[in-house]
């Protein structure tokens, strides 16, 4: 029987991994999109290629029943969330690096303990209120002010990270009565709607080859999170919270093999002292993790 659980976790956090490598192919395909296509555009895409694959898969698996929900409002509130997270996100990655990107994102773990008081009445300790601050100064190292290294788009990001926090807590409100496709699902419609206004007033027709590219992205990004569901089955999500930041150094490479990003001294210590922070929060959490940090792999 120990064998078997080992095997399985080694089998989930090889999935999780997968998974955070999509995501990294994901932000790539995006970075090379946004050199030709406007920031709505990729998103209302993004959305609706999103949408038409999960409607597929919970057709294809008899699960369109788990879309019941008697709280559409949250749902609803979520979805304006992920459209503000979406569009800042593919703003950030046609500006600043891609690692620079996920670090700053990463930085959620210790918005969301800085607000858990607020949202779920959870008791914030003494030593993760020490990480919140390690994690801000990371923040703050990365978003300093200056001239040859800042741009709007790391502003994005940081809204970007308190945006995503949000959804977690949201979501975690939600987990007692809404399925996790219920949680997925919802955070579409409305993205696509709002997006599809500004897209189809500058609309520029993608080439063959760049349909590919979206239709690469598209798929990386809704599997990562099948393949994220597939690996909390069979690992705490603790530890699937802590191999989430292998992100980072899967954008780090992809951005050094092909735009040749390599980030400055001062913006790495900002990324050590954010994964840091992170990692510790996730793993010495006031309260068990759940299945609410797989919302959307655009953070």
């Amino acid at each position: 029987m120990t064998g078997k659980v080992q095997h399985d976790v080694r089998r989930g956090a090889a999935l999780l991994v997968a998974g955070t490598l999509l995501v990294s192919v994901g932000d790539a395909s995006v970075k090379w999109l946004r050199t030709t296509y406007p920031t709505y555009e990729v998103t209302f895409i993004r959305c609706l290629g999103g949408l038409i694959l999960v409607l597929l898969f919970l057709a294809a698996t008899g699960r369109l029943n788990a879309l019941r929900t008697k709280r559409m409002h949250w749902h609803m509130a979520r979805a304006v969330l992920v459209t503000f997270v979406m569009l800042s996100a593919f703003f950030a990655l046609g500006h600043i690096p891609m690692v620079e990107v996920e670090a700053i994102g990463h930085a959620a773990p210790f918005f969301v303990a800085l607000l858990s008081p607020v949202f779920l009445r959870e008791r914030v300790t003494g030593h993760n209120w020490l990480a919140i601050a390690v994690g801000f100064l990371g923040v703050i190292i990365i978003l300093r002010p200056d001239p040859a290294h800042f741009h709007v788009a790391h502003l994005y990001m940081f809204g970007n990270a308190i945006g995503y926090a949000v959804l977690i807590l949201i979501a975690r409100l939600l987990t007692s009565t809404e399925s996790i496709f219920a949680l997925n699902f919802y955070i579409y419609p409305l993205a696509t709607v709002v997006t599809a206004i500004p897209t189809q007033q500058e609309w520029i027709a993608p080439t063959p080859v760049h349909w590919l590219l979206f239709g690469v992205f598209i798929l990386c990004n809704t599997s990562a999170i099948l393949l994220f569901l597939g690996g909390l089955r069979q690992v705490d999500a603790t530890l699937a919270a802590t191999l989430d930041y292998f992100t980072l150094v899967w954008v780090l490479l992809l951005g050094i093999l092909i735009w040749h990003e390599y980030p400055d001294p001062i913006s790495t210590i900002g990324i050590v002292f954010i994964v840091a922070s992170g990692i510790y929060i996730v793993r010495h959490s006031t309260r068990k993790i759940d299945e609410s940090i797989v919302q959307t792999t655009e953070h």
